[in-house]
């Protein structure tokens, strides 16, 4: 199955790149390297080309040290590693010179070359997305944006995790469609089914259309998900270095059912969050909504540790003076939201294999409507 890249969403993504790569500099410092390089070839004796090549590789080091391109959206990372961009950016350009320097039988000349390789390689992914940015606006095509008044959630699923199957896949917008009318009769009252805006590239996200009260909700929960593995992460260092440590398991197994509760207390927080701050639809189904929340909370809670990706953003309504109280704040409480966790979604190894879910509950949620 061949599936189309976004045509604006790939417009956005290479301005994205071209700003980093004209916001870092890491090409201009990597030629000052290799000018430094060369003139320390020409005059050995010349110690102050040392000391100057010294200088910007610490330069470039410190850029690549700060910049980390895992907290780069994970729709703009799947277009890259698409394209071939991804060497290009500064922590990894950074990190393929200091291996390369690191090399025992590394002459001064071999390393010239190869660093020189490097930019050479920089620039022209530089300067290819400046060209297709070009040509993209000669055709009409501009910024990938969403609807002002309304929210967009990308979802990201593991190419594991669906085994090319389109059974697997078929799971996956099963639990989005459950999940998505859970959301919407939570936040207002009425069940929707889930919207699909676009469906993108090699690392399979769905990006879905949300009313941005019934986003916030899941941003909400996403959140406190995200909060809680990273206690457990903190907690696992240490158990699993007390099982290194031949610490038996009847002193261990305490530490582990703590890890454990602390996912389950974030759906039973949730849970109470729902109902005190947004719940719409009738009360007659509170115990109904109740149940199905859990279900899809845990499973939340599941795909975060297996490395699913949850995106959020949402545009504020053209129209402020006019537009809907509610959903003006949740719009700019989900671009909050979305800016704390970026840089820590996606745990991706099974931090604590999460045993609490019942059988019953990897049916993706009810969704019944009464």
């Amino acid at each position: 199955m061949e599936i189309q890249v976004n045509v604006e969403k790939f417009y956005s993504a290479l301005r994205a790149f071209v700003e980093h790569c004209e916001k870092q500099g890491h090409s201009q410092i990597i030629g000052s390297l290799v000018t430094h390089l060369d003139q320390r070839l020409a005059n050995p004796a010349d110690a102050t080309q040392q000391a100057e090549f010294s200088k910007f590789f610490q330069a470039l080091r410190e850029k690549g040290a700060k910049f980390n391109y895992g907290e780069v959206p994970a729709s703009y990372r799947a277009i890259y590693e698409e394209v071939g961009l991804e060497p290009a950016f500064v922590d990894h350009a950074a990190r393929s010179i200091s291996n390369l320097l690191n090399e025992n039988q590394l002459t001064l000349d071999v390393a010239s070359k190869q660093i020189k390789q490097i930019k050479k390689e920089i620039d022209r992914s530089h300067e290819s997305a400046k060209s297709t940015i070009s040509s993209f606006q000669t055709f009409g095509i501009s910024e990938d944006v969403i609807m002002p008044g309304t929210s967009e959630l990308g979802f990201e699923i593991p190419r594991d995790e669906i085994k090319s199957s389109i059974a697997e896949f078929s799971k996956e917008v099963d639990f989005l469609k459950k999940l998505s009318g859970y959301l919407t009769e939570v936040a207002t009252g009425v069940r929707e089914d889930v919207k699909v805006g676009t469906i993108s590239s090699s690392e399979l996200l769905l990006f879905i259309i949300f009313a941005p009260r019934a986003l916030k909700v899941l941003a909400d929960a996403v959140f406190r998900f995200v909060e809680a593995f990273e206690k457990i992460h903190e907690i696992r260092k240490n158990y699993d270095q007390l099982k290194k440590s031949g610490v038996p398991d009847n002193v261990t197994e305490d530490l582990r059912k703590h890890m454990e509760s602390l996912i389950e207390k974030a759906v039973q927080d949730e849970i109470s969050n729902i109902e005190t701050v947004y719940l719409k639809g009738p009360k007659t189904r509170k115990n109904e909504l109740r149940n199905e929340g859990e279900k899809h909370l845990r499973q939340i809670a599941k795909k975060i540790e297996k490395g699913y990706g949850f995106e959020f953003r949402a545009e504020p309504s053209e129209d402020a003076e006019n537009s809907d109280e509610d959903d003006a704040s949740a719009v700019a409480a989900i671009n909050k939201i979305a800016e704390q966790i970026k840089p820590k979604i996606g745990f991706g190894s099974d931090i604590l294999s999460i045993e609490f879910m019942n059988d019953n509950d990897d049916d993706n949620g009810d969704g019944d409507e009464n």
